[in-house]
């Protein structure tokens, strides 16, 4: 397999793995929220699961680092998923402090940051897959925004696995029937 494909599958395996670590973490959340478990779902949910996440991706980068992993030159899908990512983070930040923010709001919020990357990452890489993804963010964002209570959890984590970690897992396989 060519470096260029390895890295491709690397990136797409790396994102299909935290899509799952999300998805994992809402569901968690969901059921300790449902359920009234007496567990610090911050220390012992997420902070210890994205900690550990973030370790093993920089070791994963590390490990495979060649000058492949470099570019010189930054494409213009990394500046428009960074553009959704902050946006996103900057209108619930300024949403916390001018209001009192219900945490059931912030799956819709990061729906449709997802939708606008998706779609505009589809429409730049003319992926039709990543277009209906996009569309599937912003009608998932309008069912997160009627519901806005702790199932907005469990239907996020089952967006996530729908509209991200299939689609990709399908383009992985994609790319290795090309191959052979």
């Amino acid at each position: 397999m060519s470096s260029t494909k390895a890295i491709n599958q690397s990136n797409l395996m790396i994102i299909i793995l935290w899509g799952l670590i999300f998805s994992k973490c809402l569901t968690l959340e969901y059921l300790i929220q449902v359920y009234s478990i007496p567990v610090n779902s911050f220390f012992y949910i997420w902070l210890l699961t994205l900690t550990m996440a973030s370790v093993a991706t920089i070791a994963f980068f590390r490990t495979n680092a060649t000058e492949i992993f470099r570019p010189k030159t930054i494409p213009i899908i990394h500046f428009i998923w960074f553009g959704c990512g902050g946006a996103s983070l900057l209108l619930i930040g300024i949403l916390s402090l001018l209001t009192e923010l219900n945490p059931y709001t912030v799956p819709a919020i990061l729906s449709i940051a997802l939708g606008i990357g998706y779609l505009g990452n589809g429409i730049f890489v003319s992926k039709k897959t990543y277009i209906l993804s996009g569309i599937g963010w912003w009608i998932g964002a309008a069912t997160l925004a009627a519901r806005n209570n702790v199932e907005s959890l469990s239907i996020f984590a089952f967006l996530m696995i729908l509209l991200t970690v299939l689609p990709l897992i399908i383009e992985m396989r994609q790319q290795k029937i090309a191959f052979i």
